[in-house]
């Protein structure tokens, strides 16, 4: 899955903590029902790239370091699931045994995952992190 629980998660993370304050464990995962395995390994990951302090002791939290406005979707995507391909055919070096055994130079379906890809990765970059958190706008689910 491209966009599985944790990049999930990490965006929920990324809402309670956009506020500015220092926030426990705790409070994070009860305001966004996450469980704490999933709070403690995503944390670590986005304190790691840069986008959260750790703040150790008995009053410890974390809080939020970069303004939302300067990321975007893609850069948090990118952070917790570094893998981000549409389909394993994509890994750099990959041999598609289609192609091998079919004597091809090319793959039409390759192509096609590939310019989804290409796709999603130019939407994610297109949005903060600051405007995916703003008041969502209507949407009709019923398309």
């Amino acid at each position: 899955m491209i966009l599985n629980r944790e990049c999930d998660y990490a965006f929920r993370i990324m809402r309670v903590l956009s506020d500015g304050y220092k926030k426990t464990v705790e409070t994070i995962c009860d305001a966004e029902s996450i469980p704490k395995p999933y709070a403690y390994k995503l944390l670590k990951k986005l304190e790691s790239a840069g986008f959260l302090q750790s703040i150790r002791g008995r009053d410890g939290g974390y809080r939020l370091i970069r303004n939302t406005n300067d990321f975007t979707m893609y850069d948090v995507v990118v952070t917790i699931n570094k893998d981000f391909l549409f389909n394993e055919c994509l890994v750099k070096g990959a041999i598609c045994k289609r192609m091998e055994k079919e004597g091809k130079l090319y793959c039409k379906f390759h192509i096609r995952i590939q310019e989804l890809q290409d796709a999603l990765e130019s939407e994610l970059k297109k949005y903060s992190v600051a405007e995916i958190l703003e008041k969502p706008h209507e949407y009709n689910l019923s398309k």
